[in-house]
């Protein structure tokens, strides 16, 4: 068997048929998505089966992605990311297949780093390269050395010295075994600032403070071939983000890509050698240049609204990893993403009137990362687990 790679002389693609004129067999490509949780997988799965492929899923406990009709085999998993890369393993030796995806950051790296044990081909670049981009540190003095805007980063005594009005932002250096999903947390003051940082070292995290930033959350994406081209872009700003300050989109819209950021994004990817799918999120305060304050070199959470805009990031970077790459048209400018129920809790925390009835209102006629009319199950499964948990609210507070 040949190591981070197709096994040799194994049948990796699975779901062949035989067409009934002629006899000639049709190959169905396949893939294993492993499922960090939220949305991320789900739309993994249905942008792959709308592909073609043929998608496997390795899941934790109450996945929606696990609910979707377009998987072929689920295999239920552990939480911890440690164990990741011999759980994969065990379901390749079951069932091979073409590709392997992650949809989170401490799987993507811990799989990125025993890829070699890994009888399956992954998208990613060399580990070194997916090591640093993932490394808010080293990431933020490779940008500033690009050229780009980096948040300020404090250390820790000297921001708890500032005083109790600066604000903060306190985010993991990486994302290792059991460290918070959550990449970022707006602290103000001494006290906040103790809390987030000690709550992250418990969990094994090492903390990064920076400049908190106010501004628009924008984000590029593009997939990036081997000799750096760009096979596939497009830009997206944030309406609403939740947790509200620092969280992720949950309502956006896709807007014509400025050059001078593609520019520069192309700058830094190139430096550090960077191929395949990558987000780049900035933080855009009015009337300043954007500073880069996140990168994800996987699939991501609102990568719905790339498909919505007519664009298959997730096509375009399995045909890239396969070695047959292909330019995708652009996306189109004005396409719209709403993830209701967390915009909607989003709004209630404004304490406006008519904030709520407005999320709910700009919901209709965009792309929404659970709600799919030809795949409902999730939405479902999605619909009772809230209610479960305002039921356990109510009964917590009689």
């Amino acid at each position: 068997m040949q190591r981070g790679g197709l096994a040799q002389g194994s049948p990796s693609l699975l779901g062949s048929d035989r067409s009934p004129a002629g006899g000639r067999r049709t190959v169905t490509r396949s893939a294993l998505v492993v499922d960090a949780g939220g949305f991320t997988a789900l739309e993994a799965v249905r942008a792959l089966a709308a592909a073609g492929w043929a998608v496997d899923l390795l899941h934790r406990p109450h996945s929606l992605a696990a609910r979707s009709r377009h998987v072929r085999r689920r295999v239920p998993m552990e939480a911890d990311s440690r164990h990741v890369p011999a759980e994969v393993q065990q379901v390749l030796r079951a069932a091979p297949v073409d590709l392997l995806f992650a949809t989170g950051d401490a799987d993507l790296l811990a799989l990125s780093a025993g890829r070699s044990a890994l009888s399956v081909r992954v998208p990613w670049p060399a580990h070194e390269v997916v090591a640093l981009a993932h490394d808010k540190r080293r990431l933020a003095d490779a940008a500033a050395a690009a050229g780009l805007r980096v948040p300020r980063e404090v250390p820790v005594d000297l921001a708890a010295a500032a005083g109790e009005t600066a604000g903060w932002a306190v985010k993991p250096r990486e994302h290792g075994a059991g460290v918070v999903s959550v990449s970022t947390v707006l602290v103000q003051g001494a006290f906040e600032l103790g809390e987030a940082v000690d709550k992250l070292r418990q969990q094994g995290g090492e903390p990064v403070v920076q400049e908190a930033l106010t501004g628009d959350l924008v984000a590029y994406v593009a997939v990036l071939d081997r000799d750096g081209s760009v096979l596939a872009e497009l830009q997206q700003v944030a309406d609403q983000v939740y947790p509200v300050g620092a969280g992720n989109c949950v309502r956006g819209r896709t807007t014509p890509v400025d050059r001078s950021l593609a520019d520069g994004a192309a700058r830094l990817l190139r430096s550090i050698g960077w191929t395949g799918l990558v987000q780049l999120e900035y933080v855009w305060p009015p009337g300043e240049e954007p500073a880069l304050v996140d990168l994800n070199g996987r699939f991501y959470g609102s990568m719905a609204l790339a498909r919505g805009a007519g664009l298959n990031l997730a096509e375009v970077e399995a045909d890239r990893a396969l070695g047959r790459p292909r330019a995708a048209g652009p996306a189109r400018v004005g396409a719209r993403y709403s993830a209701t129920a967390l915009d909607v809790r989003a709004a209630l925390g404004t304490r406006r009137p008519r904030a709520v009835s407005r999320a709910v209102a700009r919901a209709v006629g965009a792309t929404h990362p659970v709600w799919e009319a030809s795949d409902p199950r999730p939405l479902t499964a999605a619909a009772a687990a809230a209610a479960r948990a305002a039921g356990r609210r109510l009964r917590g507070s009689a």
